[in-house]
């Protein structure tokens, strides 16, 4: 199901995005679209299409019609990650039972969404001395059995084919929570450990599947401990491993819980002291340098495969950040993503939990109650507005922005959108408008549309946190 700002022409495509972009971040697509130049009718790849929810669905029947009521609330988003649980597919060694998955994802792609499934976490069937049974139903520990855990991947491939793109493990540099030390053992991330997993999961999955997209990594940038680091750890035990890969994923998150926007440097007042945070698009970069220093070349793919900002309600009766400022972080974090080539762009989550001072429960974009909170009114209106542009180029230093602000231009046959916002005190711009243009408007983040007269240096545009979109229709 689709929700669309009326008042714009035109709508998102729903096609898989390419495993490789064709232009890099800041790179100008062919035909410029700027001045009087030639407007190209294929741009490439709608950014949209790859924007992806990271949630939980449920396995087995849909008797109660859950399922299917969860679908209708997926709007704007076009693929879905969600958990390929090993110990519930291996039952029995050597027996893998897809039963209870099938449906969720065979009514998620009929639906039209692309299904990313995490191939996550431990089987006890194959626990070793050094792992056991956790808190986390049983399959908490780092992998004990590296080729049992690269057949399963296989099995998974095997079963649901190059429909389904595939993770690696989810968060493997948290060692809080997703690759735990057993007990008796420092908890600790073990990047050596990670990568001898991906070397063996990633070849087999591509056996038995070799149109599928693999992404490895999942590396959550809490911190610069526990990012580009970690990576570099792997590239020193297995220094050609992304190789075996499609894409390097990873999750955007500023320090727990995220309190600042994803273009933020410096400390705030949750990151570890002496740890500024790092800004999304950074993240990408230093990630990148890591493999190119390796050899790998300079714009490895990335999937921005989780990011999120909690609403959750502090004990003085504030929120973690505002159900306002949720909404602006998350559509500022998929036009960076998008700006990074991102294979996909995936928010963190749908829905709310049940207790509001619930840090972790409190991500999504609905409320408890079904209701939209606005985010998902922001993210419906940076869809539309989009339509099925490509990204084109960062726009800041033709038009004179300075430190904090933004634009960010996309492009496709039908219109040229440039997404511009700012974190400096508000000011005016004027944007050049295109020969071409017959029609310019300023779409809100709460889907508010304005006929705008371009006037004789262009269209202006008041720069506020807010991201505006100016849709100029050719």
């Amino acid at each position: 199901m689709r929700f669309f700002v009326a008042a714009i022409l035109g709508c998102s495509a729903c096609a898989a995005p390419s495993s490789r972009p064709d232009a890099g971040p800041g790179e100008p697509v062919p035909g410029d679209a700027g001045g009087g130049s030639a407007w190209p009718d294929d741009a490439g790849a709608p950014v949209g299409s790859t924007l992806c929810v990271s949630g939980f669905f449920s396995w087995g029947a849909d008797d109660g019609g859950t399922r299917a009521f969860e679908i209708g609330k997926l709007g704007p988003f076009h693929e879905v990650r969600m958990d390929f649980t090993w110990a519930r597919i291996e039952r029995t060694p050597g027996v893998y039972d897809f039963s209870e998955l099938d449906p969720a994802v065979l009514a998620l792609q009929g639906s039209g969404e692309r299904v990313l499934g995490i191939l996550d976490y431990d089987n006890s069937l194959y626990d070793a001395p050094d792992g056991g049974p956790s808190g986390f139903a049983g399959d908490g520990y780092a992998v004990t059995n590296v080729p049992a855990y690269a057949a399963f991947a296989a099995a998974a491939a095997a079963h649901f084919g190059p429909s389904v793109d595939y993770e690696l493990w989810n968060e493997p540099n948290n060692a809080f929570s997703f690759w735990k030390a057993p007990p008796g053992r420092a908890s600790f991330p073990d990047p050596a450990a990670y990568a001898a997993l991906v070397a063996s999961a990633a070849p087999a999955v591509h056996a038995a599947c070799p149109r599928c997209r693999v992404l490895a990594g999942s590396i959550d940038y809490q911190g610069q401990e526990l990012g580009a680091p970690f990576l570099a750890g792997m590239l020193a035990a297995a220094p050609r491993v992304y190789d075996l890969f499609d894409a390097l994923s990873y999750h955007a998150y500023p320090d727990y819980p995220p309190s600042v926007p994803p273009d933020f440097s410096g400390q705030s007042g949750y990151s570890t002291p002496g740890q500024p945070e790092v800004p999304l698009v950074e993240m990408v970069a230093r990630l990148r340098a890591e493999i190119q220093s390796s050899g790998g070349p300079t714009s490895f793919p990335v999937a921005l495969t989780e990011v999120g900002w909690t609403t959750a309600l502090l004990p003085d009766g504030s929120r973690v950040v505002t159900r306002e400022e949720q909404a602006s972080y998350d559509v500022r974090a998929m036009l960076l993503s998008f700006s990074t080539g991102g294979l996909v762009s995936c928010l963190y989550t749908l829905q709310d939990g049940a207790n509001p001072a619930d840090t972790e429960a409190n991500f999504g974009v609905y409320a408890v109650d079904w209701s939209p909170k606005p985010a998902f009114t922001a993210l419906v209106a940076m869809e539309t507005a989009l339509g099925d542009a490509a990204f084109e180029r960062d726009r800041g230093t033709e038009l004179g922005l300075v430190a904090g602000e933004h634009a960010l231009s996309f492009l496709a046959a039908d219109r040229r959108v440039t997404a511009l916002y700012s974190d400096a005190p508000p000011r005016t711009v004027m944007v050049p408008a295109h020969a071409a243009v017959r029609r310019t408007q300023i779409v809100s983040l709460a889907g508010a549309v304005e006929e705008v007269t371009p006037q004789d240096g262009g269209s202006p545009v008041t720069l506020g946190p807010d991201p505006r979109f100016l849709v100029e229709l050719r």
